[in-house]
């Protein structure tokens, strides 16, 4: 909910500034399912995490390590065909990429379909990973300092 207030906030604010988002009308739509699909990934990677380790410290680390090069290694300061290899290929399997893309192909103009759900799919199916490794630490917590549980004896 949070993700949807501040990427409302932020659309609100761009369109009082001037801002036009295509003519396509599900192009907002697909922006803010990206944007909280995104959201969805990061907080619930952000939980496993954080019920991993029991560190706030450690969690911060871990997560500015994973969120910093996700953005400077996406598409969102500069086209693929614009940055070395090696960071286009990054950019290809990552998620703020993907939200990326599939938000600008309505918001420019195009209408394919199946691109966009595809990177909305892969989306969802990251986000859903991400919520049962969460979960899975809710259930069958393992701290870093704790021992490996040892399996039952027949």
């Amino acid at each position: 909910m949070l993700t949807l207030t501040q990427s409302l906030i932020i659309l609100g604010l761009a369109l009082l500034l001037g801002a036009s988002f295509g003519s396509q009308p599900g192009g907002l739509l697909v922006l803010l399912a990206g944007t909280m699909l995104l959201g969805a990934f990061f907080a619930a990677f952000s939980n496993a995490m954080g019920l991993l380790t029991r560190r706030g410290e450690t969690l911060v680390v871990l997560v500015n390590f994973v969120v910093l090069p996700a953005t400077f290694l996406s598409t969102a300061f500069m086209p693929a065909e614009l940055t070395a290899d090696w960071i286009a290929t990054v950019a290809q399997y990552n998620p703020v990429t993907w939200t990326l893309e599939a938000s600008r192909e309505l918001l420019t103009g195009g209408s394919d379909w199946g691109f966009i759900l595809s990177r909305l799919g892969l989306l969802t199916a990251l986000a859903l990973l991400s919520a049962a490794l969460a979960t899975r630490n809710i259930v069958n917590p393992l701290s870093a300092s704790s021992e490996f549980p040892k399996s039952p004896k027949s």
